[in-house]
């Protein structure tokens, strides 16, 4: 079973590869990235290699990532219309809380297992194509400060 979605929201965290391989297997058109200032870098990083797959990319900062209000109040600034959210990266408090405001349901909201090298919504799982495999332990290049693939990628 195969998945779209035109515009998703990415939470960013310190490794932004796993938010990477979910827009590419989206195959989103319009992603919208939520960091704090702890994220900027990886967010920065993400930002330049979805678009260099011509994704469109907007971000929202949330001042303080552990605080309910301050994400719930990020959520509110968003002006385009989201239609998934993955909730891989951030913090706890940002998945639960972006994931409770959006409102979207549950076959609208993933995340990326990668013990079984899947993206999952709900009960379900959609396997990411063969081009879009999941390495168990992404290699991070300290120098650079890029993220690394056995394929080659990096963000």
């Amino acid at each position: 079973m195969e998945r779209t979605a035109h515009t998703v929201a990415l939470l960013v965290g310190s490794n932004p590869l796993p938010n990477y391989i979910a827009a590419v297997a989206l195959q989103a058109r319009h992603v919208v990235l939520f960091y704090s200032s702890e994220t900027e870098i990886p967010c920065t990083h993400l930002k330049t290699a979805l678009e260099k797959r011509t994704t469109k990319v907007s971000r929202v900062v949330i001042r303080d990532a552990t605080d309910v209000r301050a994400i719930r109040d990020a959520w509110r600034t968003v002006s385009v219309s989201v239609d998934h959210v993955h909730y891989s990266g951030g913090t706890k408090p940002m998945a639960a809380h972006i994931r409770a405001a959006c409102r979207l349901g549950e076959a609208q909201a993933s995340y990326l297992d990668e013990r079984k090298r899947v993206l999952r919504f709900a009960a379900r799982r959609v396997r990411a194509r063969a081009h879009v495999r999941l390495p168990p332990y992404p290699a991070r290049d300290s120098t650079a400060g890029e993220y690394h693939t056995p394929d080659g990628w990096s963000v």
